[in-house]
């Protein structure tokens, strides 16, 4: 977009300040004040015909783009006195309404829709091409099978009959977790068809009776809270009102809580029966109490369970920062006392946090001072994963030895750690950026130079090596060389949780596939680049998944069907802000989805629109329920996760936006939980990493190195193994017992 002409028709201005809306006379003063020194007017080109003028206070006019300046921006060049500032604001600040409301929003919304066709198409074009290389290249995804699967079973009787002759009956659990695609395959695969006709008409799923008792499924539609990937509370509804008819099947309410105590139960109850309605809506399903286990009081472990309930961690920090640190120290050391006590184990504690990524960081950081095992599963995606960047960064260099840029990436990064002022120095001294640079110069740089240089030179010379291993041997082995080498592997492996070791091994496993299917070096950083981009994200997992005897730390939306015996809702400090990113309408068969085209900053959460449907606000407006009441089902997933003991942590900073929303209006009663100041962690004692243990322990990998390269296999021919076998058969006669020989001789006669 370019600026608008410039114009000093100051006649102009007094038609502008008429036609735009009523307003109190201007006087021809106050109308040469509007305008700047230079009678500048700068406005959208669709506006031009409007020769209003406004400056920032940079004193640039204002570009096309810049619709946003508020009256107040200029306020201070309006008059010297307060008086004269109010009056003139009392005359412009209409205009300036009446000129956003006409001009600027009309011109925004026609441009935004413009922008939001223009994408959509180019979406839509992306999206079709991504289906048939996928296909050309017989590389379906999960999403791929699910549809291809349904696109069958709906379009083909044949098969659809076949596979419901085979699966007589289905069993789905945790059915408010389903979306609609999976839906459709279940219904498709129970349904009775006997004595329909065969053909390959498309067949609606929703309308399709279904054989006696041949589908059974089991949900909780308090625990529905994956809306954002489809598997939202309308599907459920749709089915629910299925199973309703009499004519279809039977609901059966199931209350009995098998896990909780008694005192959660109760409070889970009182908290959550202002939250859901009485009767379903398509936004929220009914209340329905908790009814807690009668024979809890008979077992044993009830006893144990006699100081439960609910609890607090109550923190009085003035900063957000300090509060999350707090937090985790506090939570740490109670578990930390709480195992050395012998009254509980780390496996019986359960950490989650509202969010991922950074927060969850913390947590596993405080616990691992304290010498606490832990597993971490949702702390952020594989491709944010800033040892997975340093790996792709590599590949890159190793690649192409020309890019220098990537060559000084890794110089910087945390394989070699070289500053700027130390390559500044190499470069100085002679120092060429390249793999090859000690081949080319033909001798090391002179004792006299500078230090940094010197570490720069020796970096390249490992650059080369590395380089020269990806030449000699298979990719996968040379990276494996190179982690070892460098110790970037075990570096990352303590990290809290392990999870960086964990994104780097899945990272070579992802290299390993791409060389597997003829790849390149460059084809490897390419994948793991498409990886970062991907929006379904590739989970981080840790370095030894499935251990028992750990605490779990994970977010709140990867808890579902979890249990521990005391739970921790940590992380008090962030709140819920709900933001429509999406709309999807389902009518029948058909579903029509809606989004706006934003930009995302890369400072801050904000974001600027930039195109977006004309019902927009409408389909925002209609969406925004559905977000709000599934709110109030994450709660009720963190409420429910505890046998024994709940802790809710809270912060006196954020009580207007609580993190852990409207649970913090019921723990008025809630004891505070009782944390010791200190706590006594035994040392763990140094290994022993003497040059003989060393030494020993390179002779023991090289004795089981070489008990493995032996040969268990041998070459024959089959000449020789019919000579052997005849050989055998003649030894095994010859030591056969004397009687054996005469019983197999023939009888004489």
């Amino acid at each position: 977009m370019q600026r608008s002409p410039r114009t000093n028709d100051r006649s102009g201005v007094a038609e502008v300040l008429e036609g735009v809306g009523e307003a109190p006379a201007v006087t021809n003063r106050s109308r040469d004040e509007l305008l700047d020194s230079e009678g500048c007017a700068a406005v959208p080109g669709a506006a031009a015909r409007l020769p209003l003028s406004s400056r920032s206070s940079g004193g640039d006019c204002v570009a096309p783009g810049d619709v946003g300046l508020r009256v107040e921006d200029v306020q201070y060049r309006w008059a010297d006195t307060a008086a004269g500032k109010k009056r003139f604001k009392a005359v412009i600040t209409p205009l300036h309404e009446a000129f956003h409301r006409d001009v600027v929003e009309p011109y925004l919304s026609q441009w935004r829709q413009y922008i939001y066709r223009l994408s959509v198409s180019m979406l839509t074009r992306a999206r079709e091409h991504a289906v048939h290389e996928r296909r050309r290249l017989n590389t379906l995804n999960y999403g791929d099978l699910l549809n291809v699967t349904a696109r069958v079973l709906r379009e083909n009787a044949h098969v659809r009959r076949a596979l419901q002759q085979k699966y007589s009956f289905l069993f789905v659990d945790e059915f408010q977790d389903t979306d609609p695609v999976q839906a459709e395959i279940v219904f498709l695969l129970a349904a009775d068809e006997r004595n329909g006709k065969s053909g390959r008409g498309r067949t609606d799923w929703r309308k399709l009776p279904l054989r006696p008792g041949a589908l059974f499924v089991v949900g909780d539609p308090k625990q529905s809270i994956y809306r954002f990937r489809r598997a939202d509370i309308e599907i459920y509804n749709v089915v629910h009102d299925r199973f309703s008819d009499p004519a279809t099947g039977r609901v059966l309410p199931l209350t009995l809580n098998f896990r909780s105590r008694p005192k959660l139960c109760q409070w889970a109850n009182k908290v959550f029966e202002t939250r859901f309605p009485a009767k379903p809506t398509p936004h929220s399903p009914r209340y329905a109490p908790l009814d807690p286990n009668p024979e809890d009081a008979d077992q044993g472990h009830a006893r144990k369970a006699g100081a439960g309930g609910v609890f607090t961690l109550t923190h009085t920090c003035d900063d957000a920062s300090e509060v999350l640190a707090e937090n985790a120290d506090r939570i740490a050391r109670y578990i930390r006392t709480e195992v050395d006590a012998g009254r509980r184990k780390f496996s019986d504690f359960l950490i989650l946090t509202r969010k991922k990524a950074a927060r969850i960081v913390p947590y596993a950081a405080a616990l691992e001072v304290l010498n606490v095992p832990i597993e971490v599963s949702g702390a952020g995606a594989f491709g944010e994963s800033a040892e997975v960047e340093t790996l792709r960064t590599l590949l890159r260099s190793l690649a192409d030895p020309q890019d220098a840029l990537a060559l000084v990436a890794v110089l910087r990064g945390p394989l070699f750690g070289a500053s700027d002022r130390e390559l500044f120095a190499y470069r100085q001294n002679g120092g060429w950026f390249s793999i090859f640079a000690q081949e080319s110069r033909g001798a090391r740089l002179e004792p006299e130079s500078a230090s940094g240089a010197r570490i720069v030179e020796t970096a390249l010379a490992t650059l080369h090596q590395y380089y020269r291993w990806t030449r000699v041997l298979p990719a996968a082995s040379a990276l494996d060389r190179i982690l070892e080498h460098s110790g970037y592997l075990a570096l990352a492996a303590t990290t809290a949780g392990g999870v960086e070791a964990g994104d780097l091994l899945h990272a070579l496993d992802r290299v390993r596939q791409v060389i597997e299917e003829g790849g390149s070096l460059a084809d490897a950083g390419d994948a793991l680049a498409e990886d970062a981009e991907e929006t379904s994200e590739v989970e981080s997992l840790p370095l030894e998944p499935g251990r028992t005897d750990v605490v779990r730390i994970m977010n709140l939306h990867k808890a579902k069907g979890l249990e521990a015996d005391v739970v921790f809702l940590a992380d008090p400090c962030g709140g819920f802000n709900p933001r429509v990113d999406v709309h999807i309408s389902r009518t029948g068969a058909t579903s029509q989805g809606w989004f706006p085209v934003v930009k995302k900053s890369e400072r801050s959460y904000n974001s600027k629109v930039l195109g977006e449907h004309a019902d927009w606000p409408a389909h925002k407006a209609a969406e925004l329920p559905y977000l709000e009441h599934e709110q109030d089902r994450l709660l009720y997933v963190a409420a429910t996760r505890a046998r024994q003991v709940l802790v809710v942590s809270r912060w006196s900073g954020n009580a207007k936006a609580p993190a852990w929303g409207v649970l913090n209006d019921f723990l008025v009663d809630a004891p505070e939980l009782r944390v010791p100041t200190k706590v006594h962690v035994a040392q763990p004692v140094a290994a022993d990493c003497s040059s003989a243990v060393q030494a020993e322990a390179l002779a023991t990998r090289e004795v089981a190195h070489a008990r493995l390269r032996e040969a268990t296999w041998s070459i024959t021919s089959v000449t020789a193994e019919a000579r052997h076998v005849a050989k055998m058969v003649r030894q095994s006669e010859a030591a056969a017992p004397s009687s054996r020989r005469d019983a197999l001789q023939p009888s004489q006669t």
